[in-house]
């Protein structure tokens, strides 16, 4: 009995080993044989014409199926041997796909057929004669004709775009099939399938050189993620368990150490997907390619939308966690090459990100990206003092925290994290950096900002917020120790009155103007109170000076 089991397993084993298109290939030559052995007539009777001998056409015919198997296999694979050195993934396509399989396993057992026939051709039965007939007069032609739109069909694998199209195929099927998987075996073929078309996409990026593609590829990637995101609540808990096939990729091979992490977050595909979205970036920031580097930024901001949308909070936490990266490397590139457009790009994405943060009141998550935010602002403070060309990012994240504080405050957030949130972005001040006075740093920009978020407050009557900006703003005018403070107020305010709603200039985002505000209406109140403010500040500072000078 148990050598009857091992026979069994070693036979099972050959049958999984062999291709399922040769079986397809052998049950339709089988069919055919099978019509010829039970058709009533003889059908090379029927259409053979004056002159022509059984034995003629038994002779010449191997040599054409020999000749049409050596084209099209032949041609096929030095063509897409020579395509696969700039497209690797051409010829795991070709050896993969189904169709292309079939039909050379067809004329392959065609010929063999033909060479079999010959030994038994001087029966002349009727089964033989229609073996004969279908074999040569109708597969022969056939086969002949398909040829050449085969070898077409082939060839436009060597289009990088279809090339992207079926990997991206293959991965959104293995997504839908997530659900389904129930064995040990099946997930972890699922897994593999997963972790495999993500890296052929990354390796296929690296080879091509034109953007368009490099773009779609960026695309498939975060539209995967965001299929995957849309299913998970249906995947069932054991489907998120690591195998060997996960711990043998690349990525998790470093990160063997957070294997429980992952299993318990069930994130291993969020983990693998966005860093495969980082390292694009990076390499994209090093060929310079700005706009696809900011593509990736808005793919980052596809997924954080549709995790927020599915309620999945471990994607979301690493969603965040990727764009503080992406700031990260567009902060330290900007500081090597003098470009900041990549930094710029990712606050773009991310203020967009907290938005739909705010609009589905994930207030814990928006106070946490508030005080990101806010890190980042005091970096690029103390780097502007070194290269005043930080100013720019500087004004960006002022700009993009005051509209979160205007949306948050819309959104009626709890008091006590919009207070919260304002002392972070007080904190966060310019002048708070003694280096920043000495140097004569131009911070005039982040005043004007916080002189924005003042005029909203006093649009809605929200009189203890406008009073903490304001007193914020004062003591930063006062620490510049100028003589015309009044005048800086004075200076200011009309600034903020001549600012318009549009640059004149086009940027990466648009024109829309940061120093922009909807509430002018209210500078004529706002800089009465400001200046007032100011004066009954200068008149308690010379009573406490001449108090000093009495004590003294």
């Amino acid at each position: 009995m148990a050598v009857l089991l091992d026979h069994m397993k070693r036979l099972d084993k050959i049958v999984t080993n062999i291709s399922p298109t040769l079986f397809t290939a052998l049950a339709i030559k089988l069919s055919l044989i099978l019509i010829a052995y039970v058709w009533p007539f003889d059908l090379y009777a029927l259409f053979q014409s004056n002159g022509l001998t059984l034995n003629l056409i038994i002779n010449y015919a191997p040599e054409v199926w020999l000749a049409l198997l050596a084209l099209v296999l032949g041609t096929l694979i030095i063509v897409i041997s020579i395509a696969a050195a700039s497209t690797p993934k051409l010829i795991d396509l070709f050896v993969t796909d189904a169709r292309s399989r079939l039909f050379i396993w067809l004329i392959a057992l065609s010929f063999a057929e033909n060479i079999l026939l010959q030994s038994g051709n001087s029966k002349g039965s009727i089964v033989f004669d229609n073996m004969i007939f279908v074999n040569n007069y109708l597969l022969l032609p056939l086969f002949s004709i398909i040829a050449i739109p085969y070898i077409y069909y082939i060839l436009s694998y060597t289009k990088i775009s279809n090339v992207i199209k079926i990997i991206y195929k293959e991965n959104l099927k293995t997504i839908m099939g997530a659900t389904k998987a129930d064995s040990q075996s099946s997930i972890a073929r699922n897994h593999f399938i997963l972790i495999e078309t993500i890296n052929q996409l990354q390796d296929l990026q690296q080879f091509i050189q034109f953007k368009e593609p490099k773009g779609i590829i960026l695309h498939r990637m975060g539209e995967s993620l965001r299929n995957y995101l849309q299913l998970k609540k249906d995947i069932p808990d054991r489907y998120f368990k690591l195998s060997h096939v996960d711990k043998e990729d690349f990525l998790f091979a470093i990160m063997d150490e957070d294997f429980g992490q992952i299993e318990t977050k069930r994130t291993f595909y969020e983990e693998k997907v966005l860093r495969s979205l980082s390292t694009s970036y990076l390499l994209l920031m090093k060929d310079s390619h700005y706009d696809l580097a900011s593509l990736c930024g808005s793919e980052l901001l596809g997924v954080g939308k549709v995790a927020i949308s599915a309620n999945e909070e471990e994607a979301i936490n690493l969603v965040i966690i990727r764009f503080n990266t992406f700031l990260r490397y567009g902060i330290n590139h900007g500081l090597k090459s003098k470009e900041l457009r990549y930094a710029y790009n990712t606050i773009y994405h991310y203020s967009h990100f907290v938005g739909l943060l705010i609009s589905s009141g994930l207030e814990s998550k928006v106070k946490l990206c508030f005080q990101y935010f806010c890190f980042y602002l005091n970096e690029v403070i103390r780097l502007s003092l070194s290269d005043p060309l930080f100013i720019v990012l500087v004004n960006t994240l002022a700009e993009k925290l005051k509209g979160i504080l205007i949306d948050v405050n819309k959104s009626n957030f709890q008091r006590e994290n919009q207070a919260a949130m304002l002392m972070m972005l007080n904190k966060a001040s310019p002048m708070k950096h003694q280096l920043i006075i000495d140097k004569k740093v131009d911070i005039t920009g982040f005043r004007i900002i916080q002189m924005g978020i003042c005029l909203y407050y006093q649009s809605i009557g929200d009189e203890a917020y406008c009073e903490y900006m304001m007193d914020t703003i004062l003591r930063d005018i006062e620490s510049l120790k100028s003589k015309n403070t009044i005048e800086i107020v004075d200076r200011d305010c009309e600034r903020l009155l001549q600012e318009p709603e549009e640059f004149w200039e086009d940027t990466n985002q648009g024109n829309r103007n940061m120093f922009f505000s909807p509430h002018k209406d209210q500078i004529p109140l706002f800089k009465g109170k400001l200046i007032a403010k100011l004066i009954n500040m200068k008149k308690s500072n010379r009573l406490v000076s001449q108090q000093l000078n009495i004590e003294g």
